[in-house]
């Protein structure tokens, strides 16, 4: 924890090592730290050597935490982003270079957020220009595909840092994690253009870089402290290429371009700047909409895109030198097809935005479909809800569950395509279990969510119309308050003693339906079936021991009394994972209504029952 991380670290009086800062971090996400020990975290990370490794971890757990977004061929994919903070207020020169580089031919995720200084933030200012921030993982993904530029809001992708943000704010210092912005791209694109606001930090990022497998990264500089390509005077860069670092100096001449004054590039509001940068893309201002901006700050600017957006075509080995990129870019706004990428990315944003009203899918921001009711064959009104969650938090935190929750979580690493997929399902604290041995089987509410499950297979399994239950029941005893069900099944043909020729004379199908604790499995799942929903059912093991209630075995090797045949669950709620990691997960949940028994409102927990096997 990170109150035994601050002691250690204060009793020895060292600094935070990597694998430390990677448990702090995940607490932090997590949001299950006081803000007092956060506050103190993130002061002893501010005030220690900056370590790539340290860093390396934090922006790693962030990214965990992350809402995923798939883009295919990482490899091609271009982010220019700098850490913030210079102080500069410059234009919101990395956002427009992305628009000129995808006229170029490339493809560019930009990762971006509002500003906390005042100033204008990427995403105010792509708000300005017509644009719709919220898009979602998939939605950013489409919009790469189909306009080449896609814009991932921080504050959309990286929800955990809510638990962190006034904890920061009260600080009133930088810390640690404001270096971050660059290295979590849910994109992960491999090709980079990334400013820092201090020379210190320059070779600490292009280390970063490299130990994170990225192909090529430019990190740069100003001499006046920008975070991106000056206009006016000299940028140091470490270029990262085939895993070497190379430091060197560029200036706008290097481009081709005279220098301008930084002062004409700084400043503005949104409105302000979205004005300029249509000016520079050819944007005729209609009379009465739009003042034409002055000339001069229109070639200051232009010139400033220019030369940051062909640093990515030379890190993309898309153009041989500074020189040639640079003539590159000016063509793709002088032709019109920067303009084409920014009027086709607003409009996609804005069609994205009016598709997700139309198909009603509002309950959640995130794609997941509304919720719907349901009524099982047993009678249960059932309400399932469905949101899209990061795989890899709620999969590390339905572990932590099971330290002392009942669940299991099952998956599957195999995958052949067309047949087999990976896949991922788990819970916890299920309101429903059933357990057996021989041909007795209890069925136990293990919380008040779920006595109304008991109840209505209770009232499934004695039913004088269920004539399949009939043919195999041979006692039910409803216990403990209508919170136990206690079942006696018949003897099947096997138990009954019946084996070689008479046993053999069954087919296969005629001897699995012989009465048996199988008998009682169909039975639950067809109580909960219904043709609306493929989830709701049992979920559990089996043991080997069963066969011998189907097949006349002589040579049988025999468990403890104690062991059960089997266990399952009925759970209320489900985390499915199908395919990548990087996927979102599925959550289900689920609310049961029987003969005015509800389960609404009611809290999914059950015990403690700390995990008692051996060693994993």
């Amino acid at each position: 924890s990170i109150k035994e991380i601050m002691r250690t670290v204060q009793t020895e009086k060292r600094r935070i090592t990597p694998t430390e800062a990677r448990d702090g971090m995940k607490e932090l996400m997590s949001g299950t730290t006081t803000p007092a020990q956060a506050a103190a975290f993130l002061t002893a990370l501010q005030y220690q050597d900056l370590d790539p490794e340290v860093v390396k971890a934090l922006a790693e757990i962030m990214l965990f935490f992350a809402t995923p977004c798939e883009i295919p061929d990482a490899a091609t994919l271009v982010d220019i982003v700098g850490t913030g903070g210079d102080g500069l207020d410059s234009f919101n020169v990395s956002t427009a270079a992305g628009m000129v580089i995808t006229a170029c031919g490339l493809r560019c995720a930009k990762h971006g957020n509002r500003s906390a200084t005042g100033a204008v933030g990427s995403a105010d200012f792509l708000e300005a220009l017509g644009c719709k921030i919220n898009l979602d993982g998939e939605q950013v993904a489409a919009a790469v595909k189909e306009c080449g530029f896609g814009f991932l809001f921080a504050q959309q992708f990286h929800p955990a840092m809510r638990h962190v943000g006034p904890i920061r704010k009260e600080l009133g210092f930088k810390t640690a994690l404001n270096l971050l912005g660059p290295l979590t791209n849910p994109a992960k694109p491999e090709l980079q253009v990334t400013g820092v606001g201090s020379k210190d930090l320059g070779r600490l990022f292009a280390e970063l870089f490299k130990l994170r497998g990225a192909r090529r990264a430019l990190i740069v500089h100003s001499e006046e402290g920008l975070d991106e390509i000056s206009p006016e005077k000299p940028t140091h860069c470490w270029f990262l290429r085939d895993g070497n670092i190379e430091e060197l100096t560029i200036s706008p001449a290097d481009f081709g371009l005279p220098a301008h004054k930084l002062s004409l590039a700084q400043g503005g509001t949104p409105a302000e700047r979205a004005a300029l940068l249509r000016d520079i893309f050819g944007d005729k201002p209609q009379e009465k909409k739009r003042k034409a901006s002055a000339p001069e700050t229109v070639e200051a600017v232009k010139d400033y895109i220019i030369a940051n957006a062909a640093a990515a075509l030379v890190v993309a080995e898309v153009a041989p030198d500074w020189k040639t990129a640079a003539a590159r870019c000016r063509e793709a706004i002088d032709s019109g097809k920067a303009l084409k990428v920014l009027e086709d990315y607003a409009a996609f944003t804005r069609r994205s935005g009016l598709d997700a009203a139309a198909t009603k899918v509002s309950l959640q921001t995130n794609g997941a479909p509304p919720p719907i009711t349901f009524t099982t064959r047993g009678g249960v009104t059932v309400t399932r809800t469905e949101d899209h969650v990061p795989t890899g938090p709620e999969v590390e935190a339905l572990v932590d569950r099971l330290d002392s929750r009942k669940g299991m979580l099952m998956m599957s690493s195999y995958e052949y395509p067309g047949r087999y997929s990976r896949w991922k399902v788990g819970f916890s604290a299920p309101p429903l279990q059933i357990t057996s041995r021989g041909s007795h089987a209890d069925i136990k509410a293990l919380n008040a969510r779920g006595r109304p499950l008991l109840a209505a297979l209770h009232a499934w399994l004695a039913s004088p119309l269920n004539e399949a239950a009939r043919a195999w029941v041979k006692k039910l005893d409803l216990k403990a308050g209508g919170e136990e069900l206690a079942v006696e099944i018949k003897p099947g043909a096997v138990a009954a003693g019946l084996a070689g020729e008479e046993a053999g004379k069954f087919t296969e199908d005629e001897r699995s339906r012989q009465p048996s604790v199988f008998s009682l499995v169909r039975e639950v799942i067809a109580c909960f079936s219904s043709e609306t929903d493929p989830d709701l059912g049992l979920y559990g093991a089996f043991g080997y021991d069963l066969t011998f209630q189907f097949e006349p075995c002589r040579i049988r090797l025999e468990r403890d009394e104690t062991q059960r045949d089997i266990v399952l669950f009925l759970p209320d709620a489900l985390l499915l994972v199908g395919g990548s990691e990087l996927s979102p997960a599925r959550r289900i949940r689920y609310e049961f209504d029987f003969n005015g028994a509800r389960t609404h409102g009611l809290a999914r927990e059950t015990a403690d029952e700390p995990y008692a096997g051996g060693p994993p």
